[in-house]
């Protein structure tokens, strides 16, 4: 059985953000904020220790529904390290150690919701779909130096505003 007491391994408090934890062999990636900084975290997967802990400085505040917030999107990770998505920045990538790889800022979206789309790894390159009520587009970066491989506009695909 399993429960909030029960054969738990071990058990951490971890600061606000509605990010899934995301595993890489020994480490649990997960992403928060606070008021002025965004907040890119790694754990030891055995012992739930914190091994390190990145802020970004955050330089506006998108608006988000009371069911989302800034640290919503799940990291991407793999044996390179981890790529966080923030609404209220772009894209930053650390290494395991945590060592900043490279940024990528994005242009604030309007997005009544709030942004949630999480980024993707694969074949070399970071998937970032960037919603809004008055535009979205699909980001292609490389993987190793967060350079733009490919844009794709989608203005078609935008929530329609209701008056």
């Amino acid at each position: 059985m399993f429960g909030s007491d029960k054969n738990l391994v071990w058990k951490i408090e971890t600061p606000p953000g509605h990010s899934s934890p995301v595993i890489v062999s020994n480490t649990i990636y997960l992403t928060s904020f606070e008021e002025k900084a965004l907040v890119t975290l790694a754990y030891d997967r055995r012992s739930g220790k914190r091994l390190w802990l990145q802020r970004l400085p955050r330089e506006r505040t998108a608006k988000h529904n009371s069911l989302n917030n800034a640290a919503s999107p799940s990291p991407a990770a793999d044996a390179e390290g981890v790529i966080s998505f923030f609404p209220d920045y772009g894209l930053i990538a650390y290494s395991p150690e945590g060592k900043v790889q490279w940024k990528v800022s994005c242009e604030p979206l309007v997005n009544n919701h709030g942004m949630s789309s999480s980024p993707i790894l694969t074949s070399g390159l970071v998937i970032q779909v960037l919603g809004g009520d008055t535009g979205s587009e699909i980001l292609a970066l490389d993987r190793h130096t967060g350079r733009t491989v490919r844009r794709r506009l989608r203005p078609s695909l935008t929530r329609r505003l209701q008056s």
